[in-house]
C-alpha cells in the first residue's frame, strides 16, 4: 500500500520537476540573450555599427560569452546555453541579431532594428513573439527585455546615465 502511495506522488512530482527545471533552462537562456545584448550595445557605442563586430571584441566585453558568429534569423544554430554560447550577426550599422539554444530545445533570440521605423523582434522557437518599436518599452510580461535605443547616437531612452546624441 505504502508503494503504491509512493508511486501516485511519484507520478504527480517528476512531470512537474521536469517542467519547472525546463522552465529554468530556458530563463538561463534568455538571460544570456540579454547579457549578450549588453555586449553588442556596448561594442556598438564604441564603434558606431554592428557590421564586422568580432567575437574576440565581445568576449573581451562579456567573457563568460562564447559568441559565435553566424545567420539567424529566429534560430540560433549551433549556439548552446548551456556552454553559455550565442550566435550572433551584424547585418550593417544598424542591425544585429543574437540568439541561443536552451536546453530544453527551444531556440530563444532577438533581432535588434535601430532604423526609424525599427525596433526589436523577440523569437522563441524560430517564431517572431512581439516587435518592440524604438522609443517603447518592452511589456513587463515578456520574457526577453529589449535594449531600447533612440537614435543611432547610442542614447539609451529614460536609463538615467545621461546619454545622448553625440
Amino acid at each position: 500500500m505504502v508503494i503504491i502511495i509512493i508511486a501516485i506522488l511519484a507520478a504527480i512530482a517528476i512531470p512537474t520537476f521536469l517542467g519547472q527545471r525546463n522552465k529554468a533552462n530556458d530563463a538561463a537562456a534568455k538571460s544570456l540573450v540579454r547579457n549578450a545584448m549588453t555586449a553588442i550595445e556596448s561594442l556598438y557605442v564604441d564603434n558606431r555599427t554592428f557590421e564586422d563586430m568580432a567575437a574576440a571584441d565581445l568576449m573581451a566585453i562579456e567573457p563568460s560569452i562564447t559568441f559565435q558568429a553566424g545567420t539567424l534569423l529566429g534560430a540560433a544554430t549551433g549556439a548552446d546555453a548551456g556552454l553559455n554560447q550565442v550566435a550572433y550577426t551584424g547585418d550593417d550599422d544598424d542591425t544585429y541579431q543574437v540568439g541561443t539554444n536552451s536546453k530544453s530545445g527551444t531556440a530563444f533570440g532577438v533581432n535588434v532594428d535601430k532604423k526609424a521605423g525599427g525596433g526589436n523582434t523577440f523569437y522563441k522557437g524560430g517564431q517572431a513573439l512581439q516587435q518592440v518599436p524604438l522609443g517603447r518599452p518592452a511589456l513587463r510580461s515578456m520574457s526577453l527585455p529589449a535594449v531600447v535605443c533612440g537614435d543611432r547616437a547610442g542614447s539609451c531612452c529614460g536609463n538615467g546615465l545621461g546619454n545622448g546624441p553625440a
